[in-house]
């Protein structure tokens, strides 16, 4: 993961990426979820930065359904693995890894609704699209800086201090 010469790309709030090329795929993550997709067989890489699962919000169905934005879980799974598949990925050779949901500022150390939510909708997705998770770590303490390296699938995180 050390190789600096590799471009790096950071993945913003609600954004996404996806690529073929040599890469660092990086993103923060705090109370929002993410998924690395990685096709070991084409080589193709991509990671998403989810902030809300998508389930319908009776204040913003209709701005929701209209955007069709990748802050919602079910519109950035659904374009990451797309644009995926452009680069002639095939679902059955995908391999998924989840990262987020930090418990964060809680001194219960309470999960809120939000947080289960992403991950539940996450995994429920996967499932249903038959892409295999291979690691997790959610409803962490503490936020991560996360980074795929896009040659090879591995993911680096950094577990940041919860101020």
């Amino acid at each position: 993961m050390e190789n600096e010469s590799l471009e790096n790309i950071i993945v913003p709030i609600g954004g996404l990426a996806v690529t073929n090329k040599p890469a660092i795929l990086q993103t923060l993550l705090g109370s929002c979820v993410s998924v690395t997709m990685f096709d070991p067989v084409c080589h193709v890489a991509g990671l998403n930065h989810i902030v809300l699962p998508g389930t319908f919000l009776e204040h913003d169905f209709e701005q929701m359904l209209d955007e069709k934005n990748s802050r919602y879980g079910i519109f950035s799974l659904e374009k990451l693995l797309y644009q995926m598949e452009q680069f002639g990925t095939k679902r059955k050779d995908i391999i998924a890894k989840i990262f987020g949901a930090s418990i964060m500022n809680r001194p219960d150390k309470s999960v809120l609704k939000v947080q289960e939510s992403n991950v539940e909708f996450v995994e429920a997705f996967l499932s249903m699209a038959r892409i295999k998770i291979i690691e997790k770590i959610v409803l962490q303490p503490e936020p991560l800086k996360i980074f795929l390296n896009t040659l090879s699938g591995e993911v680096k995180i950094v577990r940041l201090k919860n101020l």
